[in-house]
């Protein structure tokens, strides 16, 4: 996981999901890249789950250790449960690596589901762990999602935004002329 650390993000999904997961995957490490006010909340529940050896939060990172961080894991984790769009799926799809997120507004737009990842229900831990475990389980199923993932961020970009902008207030624009 990589953003805020913040109630509405429920990351407490992705720290139960992690327990179910551990217990085939005892190899199994998850890193959470971000910072804010329910951090020590969250501490609290993974080593209440018994889950510091799991669970590594690493406090704000660097744009080049985000990337790093996204490109070198097998699935990228995204359990917020409101979202006006979700960059950082993107980003993650764009660094080849697969995701799992909730199936909310927002995240629907940005995720490819089944092709660049998975959608599942908000806050449903055993749903987050049984999409993770299948990516971890299914080298196969996850070079498929990793491909995928890179084709799908391909379709978004900043320039291609800004002319789809341009293009719709020149549509306005000559829609209030003709007032």
């Amino acid at each position: 996981y990589l953003g805020r650390l913040k109630a509405y993000k429920s990351i407490e999904t992705l720290i139960g999901a992690a327990g179910r997961v551990k217990e085939n995957h005892p190899n199994l490490k998850v890193k959470i890249a971000g910072f804010g006010e329910s951090r020590k909340d969250l501490e609290k529940l993974a080593t209440s789950r018994g889950l510091t050896d799991v669970v590594e939060f690493l406090g704000k990172v660097s744009e080049k250790v985000k990337r790093r961080l996204m490109a070198e894991s097998w699935v990228f984790v995204y359990p917020s449960t409101m979202e006006g769009w979700g960059i950082s799926v993107v980003e993650a799809n764009a660094a080849g690596t697969a995701v799992v997120a909730s199936r909310v507004p927002g995240l629907v737009d940005s995720l490819s589901n089944p092709h660049s990842g998975f959608l599942v229900p908000a806050r449903d831990e055993e749903a987050f762990a049984e999409k993770i475990g299948l990516i971890l389980d299914n080298a196969k199923l996850r070079r498929r999602l990793e491909l995928g993932a890179r084709a799908w961020a391909k379709k978004f970009s900043w320039d291609k935004s800004a002319n789809q902008l341009f293009e719709l207030i020149s549509l306005m624009e000559a829609e209030n002329e003709g007032d």
